[in-house]
């Protein structure tokens, strides 16, 4: 009477030992521990913007205005991550999990003392998120925001719902926004042509048009 074998062959043995090896090499790449903590960065980042957002239209349901720019320059300070300064619409204020505050932007053009839009943007770390609009590293830089953000500076927000977050902003000769100063060839701020200073203003090179530069201070009355 033949014995039946209950052992395994070693053609068995190296099959799933080739298996094993295959799943742990996929499950390596998909637990991949940076990949995963961007993941959890991102995912809070589009949450606290949608908190923000709820926070800027029970604003807007109390004072019939959004935040003004003075408002919003206190909500960009980093020094109130996480404070009450937007109470009580917001009980802490929310930062980007690497720490630094978020892009905010508010319609001052119309009525200063009114804005009637608002754009929060943030700048996830996975470059290639559905939620990203399509081509957006695409075709050089283009401007965002109150005119001094790129697009390498930000790729995703929300918006009030009159305004779509990600509308770019075309911004004049001699024209300034925030900190960013927009000057014309031929004005009295004479701009130095190549990345370097010209008195106490620094402007980065260009050919006949106006590009955002890093400056020290404004040679316009009208730059802030």
């Amino acid at each position: 009477m033949n014995k039946k074998n209950n052992g395994f062959t070693l053609v068995e043995v190296l099959l799933v030992s080739v298996i094993l090896i295959i799943l742990v090499v996929i499950m390596t790449g998909s637990l991949n521990p940076s990949a995963m903590i961007a993941r959890a960065h991102d995912s809070r980042r589009k949450k606290d913007l949608a908190r923000i957002r709820i926070a800027f239209e029970n604003y807007y349901a109390d004072k019939g205005c959004y935040p003004v720019q003075a408002e919003i320059d206190e909500l960009m300070d980093d020094e109130n991550c996480f404070g009450d300064v937007f109470s009580p619409w917001l009980g802490k204020w929310l930062c980007d999990p690497k720490g630094h505050v978020y892009e905010i932007a508010v319609n001052n053009e119309d009525d200063p003392g009114c804005p009637n839009w608002f754009k929060i943007m943030a700048n996830l770390e996975n470059r290639i998120d559905v939620d990203i609009p399509t081509g957006w590293y695409e075709g050089g830089s283009r401007y965002f925001g109150d005119g001094s953000l790129n697009n390498n500076d930000v790729n995703y927000g929300i918006s009030s719902t009159n305004v779509l977050w990600y509308d770019e902003v075309s911004l004049g000769l001699g024209e300034c926004r925030g900190d960013t100063c927009y000057v014309l060839i031929g004005t009295d701020c004479q701009p130095a042509w190549g990345n370097h200073c010209s008195g106490d203003n620094c402007y980065y090179e260009h050919g006949g048009s106006c590009i955002p530069m890093c400056q020290v201070s404004c040679c316009r009355e009208d730059c802030e």
